[in-house]
């Protein structure tokens, strides 16, 4: 209440009081500690926001999703401060090589990209998606960076493994169809698409995509049995029979 009138001294006194009658309730301790980083980052005292983030980020668990949230601001802080090169220095000895996980990983990796230091950034992320390859945003950003770097050959053997850790990613099979018919590899892109269509059989977006590379293609007879199917999908959507 007294941040949204403005009164944010008198805040950061409620927040001081607040959490030492959170001794025994440390989820809620930790929310208050990281408010309070918040208020000091609203009032232009980023230094001692960023003291308060680091430390309600050694109040939390390992893992919980605060330690994401609160390093990003951290990040966002440096970045404004245009300090990223000192932040990186400090996570590279703050998280030893051994002791990294996905998000440790995964942080360098943005740093490491953003400072220009693309060949580092691609090895992070590449330890990265070792750890969770599950994670797709991770993924996603692993092969922009390749296929930036002009490493086609490494981006499609990502998509490839993308598509075994994660055969539910349909976006992922469908870029890699494309990126097969660039290499003028028909059968591997004929082949993904079958497969998808096979595998979503009732996703009128992962459908309706199939028949426009089809389309896009030249291949009309399977752009057409596509246009059919989701005619029959969506029988009361009337943009499929003017396709057809």
């Amino acid at each position: 209440a007294m941040l949204a009138a403005g009164k944010r001294e008198i805040a950061l006194e409620s927040y001081i009081a607040a959490e030492k009658l959170l001794g025994t309730d440390p989820q809620k301790r930790l929310e208050v500690v990281s408010r309070r980083g918040q208020a000091l980052e609203g009032m232009g005292k980023d230094d001692e926001a960023v003291l308060e983030y680091r430390r309600a980020i050694k109040l939390a668990p390992k893992g919980y999703y605060l330690e994401v949230e609160l390093t990003g601001r951290i990040v966002d802080i440096y970045r404004r401060k245009q300090a990223l090169p000192t932040l990186l220095a400090e996570y590279e000895k703050a998280w030893p090589e051994g002791a990294r996980n996905h998000f440790e990983w995964s942080t360098l990796g943005k740093l490491y990209e953003e400072t220009g230091a693309q060949d580092k950034a691609i090895a992070s992320l590449k330890r990265a998606v070792a750890v969770a390859a599950h994670e797709l945003d991770t993924q996603r950003r692993l092969i922009h960076l390749l296929e930036n770097s002009g490493k086609d050959a490494e981006a499609l053997a990502q998509y490839e493994a993308v598509v075994r850790a994660a055969p539910g990613a349909g976006n992922f099979q469908l870029e890699l169809a494309e990126r097969y018919w660039r290499r003028n590899q028909e059968k591997r892109a004929l082949g993904v698409l079958a497969q998808l269509q096979q595998r979503f059989p009732h996703d009128a977006g992962i459908l309706s995509a199939i028949a426009d590379l089809y389309q896009r293609w030249g291949k009309e007879d399977l752009a057409i049995a596509e246009y059919e199917r989701l005619a029959k999908l969506e029988p009361d959507d009337p943009g499929h029979l003017v396709t057809l």
